[in-house]
């Protein structure tokens, strides 16, 4: 067994403590498309066994469950029953030290000097530091406590959104603005909009080039594909000019553009946003995926046939559905675009007839580079179109299903 001294605090206190590191094995190869949970990759690849953890923990560390109120005064503690209740864990944590807590529910048996059995109900928190990073790959914990909701996580508590069981964003409506600025704040300061300042354009394919990308025009044999973001050595299987269909090895960090589907500036540059968002929001998911050695996770995937339709809500669904709305909220600046349609509202008195709110969509859709419907629900999504184009009620599919808090499918 391996161990490494934690020196720094990630809720075990000032004092450094040894931890167990763990080298993972790879799961059996399957071509069965399903993604793993950070259990299910603790459990099969790291071969952690929660329920020896627990019942360590609680035959070895009493007092340290009766300071949190379980079971005050008993003289010794079993577990009689446990469950897996969640994974609670941070987005954009750094790769090398991605902190994840495994919650699980007990019920907890106490004896008492007088003989007495009591017993309650009580939640553990199992914290793994994982080391997400294709030449490292390795786990480190558990360190653990009794659950409670920290207020101040020494390791959790400087980043914003939550994720999920697969290390997946869990975000709400209301977080896309959000999200989309954070983007811009990290990568293209110089579209920051302050108050009194201003807003520029936002090329999708510089954004791609600052967040380390490179981006590639290529023709695909399959010919659904839009794009792809390869987060580790790939195989693409791509057509030549002459129309011969050959593979070719594609390296980490690469975006690769269907010419033959993207046609227009337009589609092109969604194309490539949507797969920045792709590296923004799920690097982590896709590199614990590359934990468990299957050969079809290296890289994500945009189709033609499922930009708007999402039918089982599994993971990946959802994952596809974040990153076809959030580049709206990116290429589309809220402030920028709310003054543009404000200036040409200004233009012809402020009548929202049909034509005018037509022509508006079309300046932005051209001002931007994006698709004359983006630039349109865009504008619903911020309530500019007066109900020329109907309510934010009306934009249907293109944003179904993100009022709700994104679950682990």
């Amino acid at each position: 067994m391996h161990y490494e001294i934690l020196d720094t605090d990630v809720g075990q206190g000032a004092g450094a403590v040894a931890v167990p590191v763990t080298y993972g094995k790879k799961v059996e190869r399957t071509d069965i498309c399903q993604p793993y949970s950070v259990a299910e990759v603790l459990q099969n690849v790291f071969h952690a066994d929660f329920q020896t953890v627990l019942e360590n923990y609680v035959r070895t560390e009493t007092e340290q469950i009766q300071e949190a109120g379980v079971l005050p005064g008993a003289e010794g503690m079993k577990v009689r029953l446990w469950s897996y209740l969640k994974t609670l864990s941070k987005l954009q944590q750094p790769t090398d030290r991605t902190v994840v807590d495994v919650i699980l529910q007990s019920r907890l048996e106490g004896q008492y000097k007088d003989g007495e059995t009591r017993y309650e109900s009580a939640d553990f928190r199992l914290r793994y530091i994982f080391d997400l990073r294709v030449c490292h790959q390795c786990c480190i914990g558990p360190l653990v406590w009794v659950y409670k909701d920290w207020e101040d996580d020494p390791a959790l508590s400087g980043f914003a959104f939550d994720t999920n069981d697969y290390l997946l964003p869990i975000l709400y409506n209301s977080d896309y603005e959000t999200v989309a600025h954070a983007i811009l704040d990290d990568f293209f300061p110089e579209a920051k909009r302050e108050i009194g300042g201003d807003a520029s354009v936002v090329s999708s394919e510089e954004l791609a080039r600052r967040m380390g990308l490179r981006v590639l025009d290529v023709r695909f044999a399959d010919k659904t594909v839009m794009g792809q973001l390869y987060y580790n050595y790939g195989e693409a299987h791509l057509i030549d000019d002459s129309g011969k269909t050959y593979a070719q090895i594609i390296r980490p960090g690469t975006i690769l553009v269907n010419q033959d589907n993207c046609t227009t500036a337009a589609t092109r540059n969604s194309t490539i946003a949507h797969e920045c968002c792709h590296m923004y929001l799920d690097r982590w998911f896709f590199l614990l995926q590359m934990m468990t050695g299957r050969k079809y996770t290296p890289y994500s995937s945009r189709r033609r046939e499922n930009r708007r339709y999402h039918h089982k809500n599994d993971a990946l669904d959802w994952m596809e559905l974040q990153c076809e709305k959030l580049p709206a909220y990116l290429l589309l600046e809220r402030n920028d675009v709310i003054d543009y349609v404000e200036d040409r509202l200004k233009q012809c008195n402020w009548k929202k007839t049909p034509e005018n709110i037509r022509a508006i969509v079309d300046g932005l859709a051209e001002r931007y580079e994006v698709s004359y419907q983006m630039a349109k629900y865009r504008m619903i999504e911020l309530s500019l179109t007066g109900g020329a184009y109907g309510t934010q009620k009306d934009a249907g599919l293109w944003r179904e299903g993100t009022r709700r808090q994104i679950h682990s499918g």
